[in-house]
């Protein structure tokens, strides 16, 4: 089984991208970035791990919780903000989750 992760989106019932539904969770409306990696690789794990570890990445995660997350702990993000890019940087939802973010979680796949 595994992990599905899923970032945030504005209201949508349904979202179809090249044919091909991309989930999202109604509770949250946050899309399923697996879903969305699917489209370029049907074992889309590594593309995720990828984007995510992207300082890119990284440095959008910190501004989109800066702007809605009144709890956000810059404090402890910048300790991951300042590995970004570096070759062994990996980073998870996990970890992210555990420095408090709010705008991506992983919840277990189908």
């Amino acid at each position: 089984m595994g992990l599905q992760t899923f970032v945030s989106m504005a209201k949508s019932s349904s979202l179809i991208v090249k044919g091909n539904n991309v989930r999202h969770d109604t509770k949250t409306d946050y899309i399923c970035i697996t879903d969305l990696a699917r489209l370029k690789d049907e074992e889309p794990a590594g593309l995720v791990a990828n984007w995510l570890r992207s300082a890119d990445t990284v440095d959008f995660i910190y501004e989109w919780e800066s702007i809605y997350n009144p709890n956000f702990n810059h404090v402890e993000f910048d300790m991951i903000r300042n590995q970004a890019g570096r070759n062994a940087f990996r980073l998870s939802t996990k970890n992210l989750t555990d420095v408090g973010c709010i705008g991506i979680y992983a919840k277990a796949g189908r």
